[in-house]
């Protein structure tokens, strides 16, 4: 942003006039971002969801897309599976957008854009506030670095004394200029965020406005004019509805104990019964256990698990039982098992630790952290494992046809 002073003489004021309008540049822009709809572009940025049990960016599986128009109420996130809807809903919810509408056939969450409330301008009227603040603050910066620079070349007789009082008075005036504009800049700005609740912080203020105001201030930030009384219309084809499945409840249950006893024959007996019972149950799970523990976890209808816990609770082979976690949700971390086994978990905790309760201590969400750290590395062996199997086949393919090529070659 020019000052409006024209050039300067001396290499010293014109420095810090090109810092200065260099940092206006940044301000305006850090301002024009604060409540520009260009913001939503970003909003899905950072967040990191489980996605068939590997941790990943949400921006991987959607996008986010604003409307040409201006006066559109409306903007829209395109997502390519349909169970990260939710996640999307939720990001949206947080960022205070809570009117929403899935379009499944385009695969297209259209979310309506409300009139700011008093609130919420308040609160984007105060982080211009504080913008304001550190850019006067990195002006006052620049122009005592100057200073400082000035009184160097001076000490190194570089200048004479008498020749620096010209340049002194210049970089004042810069810098008195610059606070003149970053308060008319705040003062536009803070007028397009609050509307009708805006009022001048001073007197001063409101005169400065009205003196040195011009059309160029007047244009300074993009203007989403969004007429908010019209009726909102979404460009979402009708058509017939699909019957989307709903997500499998389940109930879910950790629990640790202590074996009575602890041999390989024992073991076998345990994992052999609960592979026979558990799949006509419909019951999935993952056990983990050493010769002083026993951690599992349970996931199934919520009869079956019951019943099944209930079980848990009288068998002679274990004590010390502790239920860990108990909740019911939506969907299956084990899926593919009847009964995953982990043996010997060394990496997790010591017998020293075992011994002084580390796993009876455990927090529920802390238990659920370990299973799913499992079935992530599983689904990500499997994953390898078929990548493998695809490159060897791969490999095989061209030298079956050669071989093929070169026996009819021979007949």
């Amino acid at each position: 942003m020019d000052l409006g002073m024209g050039k300067v003489a001396d290499s010293y004021s014109r420095a810090c006039k090109n810092r200065i309008e260099a940092m206006l540049d940044g301000y305006i822009h850090s301002l024009n971002e604060l409540a520009s709809l260009d913001t939503l572009k970003n909003i899905l940025y950072g967040v990191r969801v489980v996605i068939d049990y590997r941790n990943r960016h949400l921006t991987d599986f959607a996008e986010v897309h604003l409307e040409n128009d201006p006066k559109a109420r409306f903007f829209s996130v395109s997502v390519t599976r349909l169970d990260i809807v939710r996640d999307v809903r939720r990001v949206m919810r947080s960022a205070g957008f809570d009117e929403m509408k899935f379009d499944e056939d385009n695969m297209t969450l259209w979310i309506i854009i409300k009139r700011p409330s008093y609130d919420q301008r308040h609160e984007l009227a105060l982080e211009a506030s504080r913008l304001e603040r550190a850019t006067r603050q990195a002006a006052a910066n620049v122009k005592r670095d100057t200073l400082e620079r000035l009184r160097a070349a001076v000490d190194r007789e570089y200048i004479e004394e008498f020749d620096i009082k010209p340049t002194m008075e210049t970089i004042e005036t810069i810098y008195a200029r610059t606070v003149e504009q970053i308060t008319l800049i705040t003062i536009r700005r803070r007028q397009q965020i609050l509307g009708s609740f805006f009022v001048f912080e001073s007197k001063e203020d409101e005169q400065l406005w009205e003196e040195e105001r011009t059309t160029a201030h007047d244009k300074l930030f993009t203007i989403h004019d969004i007429d908010y009384n019209v009726k909102t219309v979404l460009p979402i084809k009708s058509g017939p509805k699909k019957k989307v499945p709903k997500p499998e409840k389940v109930k879910q249950i950790i629990y640790v104990s202590k074996p009575t006893d602890f041999s390989n024959g024992i073991l076998k007996d345990v994992l052999r019964s609960a592979m026979a019972n558990n799949a006509p149950l419909k019951v999935t799970g993952c056990l983990i256990c050493r010769s002083d523990f026993y951690l599992q976890f349970l996931e199934g209808p919520k009869e079956s698990i019951d019943a099944l816990y209930e079980k848990i609770l009288v068998d002679k082979r274990h004590t010390d039982i502790k239920r860990l976690r108990g909740k019911n949700v939506n969907g299956r971390v084990f899926g593919a098992w009847a009964m995953k086994y982990d043996f010997n978990k060394n990496w997790m905790w010591s017998p020293d630790q075992v011994k002084k309760g580390v796993l009876h201590k455990l927090k529920a969400d802390e238990a659920l952290a370990i299973f799913e750290k499992l079935a992530i590395k599983d689904a990500e062996k499997k994953k390898l494992l078929e990548e493998e199997q695809a490159a060897i086949l791969a490999k095989t393919k061209p030298a079956t046809k050669k071989k093929a090529a070169n026996a009819t070659a021979q007949t």
